[in-house]
């Protein structure tokens, strides 16, 4: 991790892609125990089986997840004051997901040094599986 100064960041910049390894069905139910969710789908291949996919598939929230260890990553003196994301596409296991992100806004408000950003999550073939925007207070 690196400190970041609010001055020097633009609109237009890019944080660090944060590219994670494949997707593994025991990181699935893994993530289902941590965040006490064991829905059917995510945890039971023969239901998933039997309402057409090809099987389980991960929890929305895992991306989620990579996109606030992205922020921290990009700048360790910088709060998440706001993250907000909506989930594009189903995350199957296998996948390489690799979060991104680009500086929107760069402000100051009530003296909080701010920066709003576009985050997204694409998978090994550039679909993006996560949308999302955070708000970030620069110390």
């Amino acid at each position: 991790m690196a400190k970041v100064a609010h001055k020097s960041i633009k609109v237009g910049d890019l944080i660090p892609a944060l590219v994670r390894s494949p997707v593994s069905r025991v990181q699935i139910s893994q993530f289902a125990a941590a965040v006490n969710d064991f829905g059917p789908m995510h945890v039971d291949e023969q239901l998933a089986k039997s309402k057409g996919l090809s099987g389980i598939f991960a929890h929305g929230q895992l991306a989620f997840a990579y996109c606030e260890q992205a922020l921290r990553q990009y700048a360790e003196n910088a709060e998440i004051v706001q993250i907000t994301t909506t989930f594009q596409k189903l995350i199957w296991p296998g996948d390489i997901l690799t979060c991104k992100g680009l500086i929107s806004k760069c402000y100051q408000s009530k003296k909080r040094k701010l920066i709003d950003l576009e985050l997204w999550v694409e998978n090994q073939n550039q679909d993006v599986v996560l949308k999302g925007k955070a708000t970030c207070e620069v110390k």
